[in-house]
């Protein structure tokens, strides 16, 4: 487990003596700590760079060898039937005799075809298309065709109920390219007669309605002038341009997560006054930090209230999916998930710096507008999900996950680690660097990268350069290591004669520190506000001036930074103990519920886990120590007592024993195992009187039940050693050989049956 993750979180009104103790040891130069440390941050950033350039060289090596010039879709949709069918012309260049496209593998391929209609070999695994050259051609041919049909609903394309069909980016219903290359683009959408559709993006000018054949009697033409990364389109039975009344297809066309950086003047398809203009209040709030908005034009629909549609469904570059409900709220519109689902598109049309910042910065664009629109609890409440997210995540994989596994757009990593705890992450840069400088980096990065695969060196520079100062420190903390802080404070409030008060405090943290400045909350009773200190060292002071007494001084009320508490931590090894213990894995039952104890030693319940384990894996005299210090922690526990009373029999330890037995009989008089093996403790002590007392006691408690095996076995074992240490032989072998009647596998048993047969010797 790593060092950093033993930390404790917990807050008190009342001054340690740690303040007292000194800060470093005797002889230590902080400066040549700072040195040290700045080394080995510079060095693990700069590997971080190294790793991530691997993938920026990759991606631009596919960029190289494929490109996509020119796509036409022609699609056949019937939202109420769940059903699509399509043909597509693609123009490539690629300098190998084969291409890779994706297509939803729910779809089926009919016909694969080079310009002049000869058939082309292809072979397909999953979602993956590869498409081969005709025989002796030495680069793919530029032109090519392909139809497909199949059911719309699948794992990545959500049916959100039965009349609603939404399909994101991983759901590819249609052929694209994994190039990143903006490309010319005509849409030709048919659909059943009663239907209309909307197309969003750069897209431009619409053609008069089709006459199609079979089912899809109607349609549209969208053809572009000038390339583009992406467009929504939506198919449904529109009683406007803009209000969906019936069945509904919602699919997204993302041909690139990059592109060419153009001066669009953002616009709205169909009437102004159907937008409504909370809407563009965000579109502002995103220009003033993002630039200016990528599409040309930004198409909205509207589903009616009453329904059972998705709340606010973002669906693409350009495209606003809504319910209608008058204002903005838990009734209506949530604007903040509009800021950001907005927010993520327009970072994904510009660069892609990886999958951290693409899902991170949406999630943080969001948390900022409801802190600009003055609604902090909402933010909290955000924050708070984020922070469960992560946990959560961490839970689930036993360990802590570094957001390098979160670098470029195809990241495999848990996106509650790149969205959750990225977002946390993107929140304190801004905190650190300053809202300005953090913009200024933002549109930098459009500005000198749009429309590449942006390496996180890249990344950091823009806002070194922003903030005029080195961060190696920040995103070695929060990209590089993969553990999280957790913090201890103490402080006490002094009146200073005027009314207010001196606060003075120690933030700890154990082990490698987190340098990121730490927001502490506090609560003068009526109200709260924060202050941030500055992080020097493991075990840093702060001096604070309040006009009031507080009431609680905390660290980050907010949940701003992404932190672990020690209950969390010991809770997230108890439940990875208990699944070592249903796999059978004692060993790393035995490290988990360990952990478990040691971050909360109080606990009488992880120490009795620990215990257990312990003893499963062997470790008897460990174990049997550890069951001592839960039964100290919690000595009304009774069943804790009677289970460490029976590994104390085991091991001889008849005192100790006893001890425990005569406590649980007391608690528990009408258990006759108590009163057993409180016998057999007897026996071995030399009490005999007692011991028979006690067997007596257990059979008049057992008369009228039916007693289960293993205390007919229980009993005759006590009363066979019992006859053995007063001399009666006889009886002791008749009440052995009962026990082995009851249980023929008693190995106790047939020892001591062996022991009394054996010959005496000289």
């Amino acid at each position: 487990m790593h060092r950093a993750l033993q930390h404790v979180l917990c807050f008190t009104g009342v001054m340690a003596a740690v303040l007292c103790a000194p800060l470093a040891p005797s002889g230590a130069s902080p400066a040549a700590d700072r040195d040290d440390a700045a080394t080995h941050e510079s060095e693990a950033v700069q590997t971080l760079f190294a790793i991530d350039q691997e993938r920026v060289d990759a991606t631009q090596r596919a960029l190289d060898q494929q490109d996509v010039i020119r796509q036409e879709i022609s699609v056949c949709i019937d939202p109420g039937a769940g059903w699509l069918s399509g043909e597509s012309r693609l123009w490539i260049e690629s300098p190998l005799d084969h291409v890779v496209l994706l297509l939803n593998e729910d779809l089926r391929v009919l016909t694969v075809r080079d310009a002049r209609g000869d058939t082309l070999m292809h072979t397909r695994v999953g979602d993956v298309l590869e498409v081969f050259a005709s025989a002796g051609a030495t680069s793919f041919p530029q032109e090519m065709e392909l139809s497909y049909e199949g059911r719309l609903a699948s794992a990545d394309g959500a049916l959100v109920n039965d009349d609603v069909v939404a399909l994101g980016p991983g759901f590819h219903w249609y052929p694209v390219s994994d190039a990143r290359d903006p490309a010319r683009l005509r849409v030709e959408v048919r659909y059943p007669t009663g239907y209309s559709s909307v197309v969003s993006g750069t897209l431009a000018g619409m053609a008069p309605s089709l006459a199609g054949a079979e089912v899809c009697a109607d349609g549209d033409v969208w053809d572009v002038p000038t390339p583009v990364t992406g467009a929504g389109v939506v198919v449904g039975k529109l009683e406007s341009s803009l209000t969906v009344v019936g069945d509904v297809f919602f699919g997204n066309h993302i041909l690139s997560t990059g592109g060419a950086v153009g001066s669009g003047v953002a616009g709205w398809q169909g009437s102004p006054s159907s937008v409504p203009s909370e809407l563009i209040e965000v579109l502002r709030f995103l220009e003033t930090c993002f630039g200016e908005y990528p599409y040309e034009w930004l198409n909205v629909v509207e589903l009616p209230a009453g329904r059972s549609w998705p709340t606010a469904v973002v669906t693409g570059p350009g495209l606003v999916v809504v319910q209608s409900g008058g204002q903005p709220g838990p009734a209506g519109m949530p604007l903040s998930k509009i800021v950001s689902g907005l927010s993520a598109s327009w970072w994904t049309f510009w660069t892609d710096p990886g999958h951290f910042v693409s899902a991170g910065l949406a999630t943080q664009a969001e948390t900022g507008w409801l802190d600009a629109t003055g609604d902090e609890d909402g933010a909290d409440r955000l924050r708070g999900l984020r922070r469960a997210q992560y946990m959560r995540a961490m839970r689930d994989s036993g360990r802590g996950v570094p957001l390098l596994d979160c670098l470029g757009p195809d990241a495999s990593s848990d996106d509650r680690i790149c969205g959750g705890k990225g977002s946390a992450v993107l929140e304190m840069l801004e905190s650190v660097v300053g809202q300005s400088a953090y913009c200024a980096a933002l549109r930098k990065i459009v500005s000198e990268h749009g429309g590449e695969s942006v390496g996180i060196r890249e990344f950091v520079e823009a806002f070194e350069e922003e903030h005029g100062h080195d961060l190696d420190w920040f995103f070695y903390e929060w990209v590089s290591r993969s553990d999280l802080p957790s913090y201890a404070i103490v402080f006490e409030a002094t009146p200073v004669g005027d009314g207010t008060y001196i606060v003075r405090g120690l933030i700890r943290q154990e082990g490698e520190p987190f340098r990121t400045p730490i927001p502490v909350t506090i609560d003068l009773g009526g109200w709260a506000y924060d202050e941030t200190i500055a992080i020097e060292s493991s075990h840093q002071p702060f001096e604070i001036r309040t006009d009031a007494e507080p009431m609680q001084v905390m660290i980050d009320g907010r949940h701003l930074i992404p932190k672990v508490n020690r209950a969390e931590l010991a809770v997230m090894h108890l439940e990875l103990g208990a699944a070592a213990v249903a796999s059978g894995d004692w060993g790393a039952a035995v490290d988990e519920f360990g952990a478990a104890a040691a971050l909360e030693p109080d606990n009488a319940s992880f120490a009795h886990a620990y215990a257990g384990a312990l003893v499963r894996h062997g470790r008897l005299a460990d174990g049997l120590e550890e069951m001592d210090r839960a039964i100290e922690l919690d000595p009304s526990d009774a069943v804790v007592r009677l289970e460490a009373a029976g590994l104390q029999l085991r091991s001889g330890y008849f005192a100790a024993a006893i001890t425990h037995l005569d406590a649980y009989v007391e608690a528990v008089p009408a258990d006759p195992t108590g009163h057993i093996l409180r016998a057999r403790a007897l026996v071995e002590l030399g009490r005999p009187d007692e011991a028979r007392s006690s067997i007596d006691l257990a059979r008049e408690l057992l008369a009228g039940n039916k007693a289960g095996p293993d205390l007919d076995e229980e009993i005759l074992l006590a009363t066979g050693r019992l006859h053995e240490v007063e001399g009666d032989t006889a009886a002791a072998v008749l009440a052995y050989e009962a026990a082995v009647a009851v249980n023929p596998v008693s190995d106790e048993a047939r020892r001591r049956l062996r022991a009394l047969n054996l010959p005496k010797t000289e």
